[in-house]
């Protein structure tokens, strides 16, 4: 009786040690949560997002479905998104392809999609990104547009310029203060083949405190959104965080329907 007393005290002082121990973890492995699933509701227009991850934890699939119904077993997605990489184990993207499941007739021909061609410096760091309307079965491909990127020392962007296709030759040019990990103030510059005079505007933009959605979403969101940490509050919109402080609601009223926005996340 006494022998089983003692190995009985013996079994709880390891075993509170190993709790102790965890506890005390000077390097604890963060929690971390990535986006699933959105699901919007708009006017005229009910979509819902698939997001799949290989077993590196790269974006790898998209999936769009024409539904805003919790049960997609038999439904067809309208498009899907592939996501391929520069090797294996690369986080760095080669090329970015968007599959209609049904071809559209377009002034160009039959649009099957579109292609985005990832460029990056000798630091890593995206530096170009074309996309083209994939046409005739992604056989021929046609300018939509380029991103452009200027990098500041602290490899967060100083400008990013976004052109258009000839004959106008639109340049957009968005030059970039950051505070916080996002950028904060936005000066735009306008330019065309038709104009002498360039347009300008700037504009204030305000975060919310919650990680940003899409941080890091380069594949689908190429712009200044995929840099910035938090999400952007926009004007007549309300943000709803979960109990784990993460957006899982966005509400823009509209002026018929308001465009709500559901986000499901999953660890990794």
């Amino acid at each position: 009786m006494i022998r089983s007393l003692r190995c009985l005290w013996l079994s709880l002082i390891v075993l509170a040690s190993v709790v102790v121990g965890c506890q005390n973890d000077p390097n604890p492995q963060k929690t971390r949560y990535r986006v699933s699933k959105a699901v919007q509701t708009a006017f005229n227009s009910d979509v819902t997002m698939i997001y799949q991850y290989d077993s590196l934890g790269r974006l790898q699939l998209v999936n769009e479905y024409p539904t805003v119904s919790a049960e997609l077993t038999g439904v067809t997605p309208t498009a899907q998104t592939i996501i391929y990489y520069k090797s294996v184990t690369s986080e760095q993207i080669d090329r970015v392809d968007r599959r209609l499941t049904r071809p559209v007739l377009g002034e160009d021909g039959l649009e099957a999609g579109t292609q985005r061609l990832y460029h990056y410096d000798n630091q890593g760091r995206l530096s170009y990104v074309k996309e083209s309307k994939a046409l005739n079965g992604f056989t021929a491909f046609k300018l939509i547009q380029a991103f452009q990127y200027e990098y500041k020392a602290d490899n967060l962007p100083l400008q990013l310029i976004v052109s258009g296709p000839p004959p106008l030759l639109e340049r957009n040019i968005y030059t970039y203060k950051f505070d916080k990990g996002n950028a904060v103030h936005i000066d735009l510059t306008v330019v065309t083949a038709r104009t002498t005079t360039p347009r300008s505007s700037e504009s204030d933009v305000t975060f919310d405190k919650a990680p940003g959605v899409y941080s890091n979403f380069f594949a689908i969101y190429p712009g200044i959104t995929s840099f910035n940490k938090n999400n952007v509050i926009n004007a007549n919109t309300t943000m709803i965080n979960n109990e784990r402080g993460l957006l899982a609601k966005r509400i823009k009223k509209g002026a018929y329907v308001d465009e709500v926005t559901e986000y499901t996340y999953e660890l990794y």
